[in-house]
């Protein structure tokens, strides 16, 4: 027969329950310390105003004049087609005509310059003075209608203050 004492059952109960406490938790860091890690958030750290800087560099490495027209004629060529009322598949004087009836500019002109742009984006030689000359008159007319995106900006912000 053996003496025992009277807190011996709840003494192995919680001397059970600490070790059990021990394991649980001995299971939790292990298993953290041995699962696949998760990947850290992308986060991209460019801004527009590189990317456009970056390209714009890459092109003129490559002398790809034609490359950059094409880029900001396509834009201005949608737009143009925006504020004449007609479909992408017009033709070039058909969107001059419309463009020079509705904002007064020469409508010759206009069609001259379309034209120009598109044989150097078909591949007519050109240099980075005649593409930079182009570019620049396709932004000034842009600007003279007043569809540049930051002159459109501008006309919303206006229209949302006076509503």
């Amino acid at each position: 027969m053996t003496i025992g004492c009277a807190c011996q059952p709840v003494f192995d109960n919680s001397v059970q329950l600490l070790c059990r406490k021990g394991q649980l938790l001995s299971q939790c860091v292990a298993r953290q310390a041995f699962e696949r890690p998760l990947p850290l958030p992308h986060v991209d750290r460019r801004s527009s105003l590189e990317f456009v800087a970056s390209m714009a560099e890459l092109q003129q490495r490559a002398r790809a004049h034609d490359l950059a027209l094409e880029n900001i004629y396509g834009r201005v060529r949608r737009v143009l087609v925006r504020h004449a009322g007609l479909s992408n598949s017009s033709s070039r004087a058909e969107i001059a005509a419309r463009v020079a009836a509705r904002s007064g500019l020469n409508r010759q002109e206009l069609e001259t310059l379309m034209r120009n742009c598109e044989d150097v984006i078909n591949g007519a030689p050109t240099n980075a003075k005649e593409s930079l000359r182009l570019a620049k008159r396709l932004r000034e007319i842009e600007s003279r209608l007043g569809l540049g995106a930051r002159a459109r900006d501008d006309r919303q912000a206006s229209e949302r203050i006076e509503l």
